[in-house]
């Protein structure tokens, strides 16, 4: 956030997309096995924690073709509670101006699918 706060001309503006950590404590899906063609796909996923906080979603990933070829990798993504993201923000000198749910504008709620922030550098924030 440093950076773009660098780069960024006064006032402008920044649109972040993040997951909605409570949503995903809700809904995190522990292991799924599915198929796509000639591809069987399996996935684990867990929470990690950072103290009290769950902080990452950890996915392994490993996908097994019909010829005996194989993949395998771990996605390991960073969650950002509300009030830490607006913390974080403030520090990199920017002001929330809204947070919503989804990508057709909702207010934010706790089992909103997204986190979708809007912010500006050098604005105060506002609810």
């Amino acid at each position: 956030l440093a950076e773009l706060a660098r780069v960024l001309a006064p006032g402008g503006r920044l649109l972040l997309d993040l997951m909605n950590p409570a949503r995903v404590k809700a809904t995190l899906v522990p292991e799924s096995r599915t198929r796509r063609g000639a591809l069987e796909i399996h996935e684990r996923r867990h929470l990690e924690g950072g103290g009290t906080r769950v902080v990452r979603v950890v996915k392994d990933v490993h996908v097994q073709s019909d010829d005996g070829g194989e993949r395998r990798w771990r996605e390991d993504v960073r969650l950002y509670e509300p009030d830490e993201l607006d913390l974080l923000l403030a520090q990199a000198g920017f002001g929330r101006l809204r947070r919503e749910g989804d990508f057709d504008g909702q207010a934010f709620r706790a089992d909103s699918p997204r986190q979708i922030v809007w912010a500006q550098r050098g604005a105060l924030a506002s609810d």
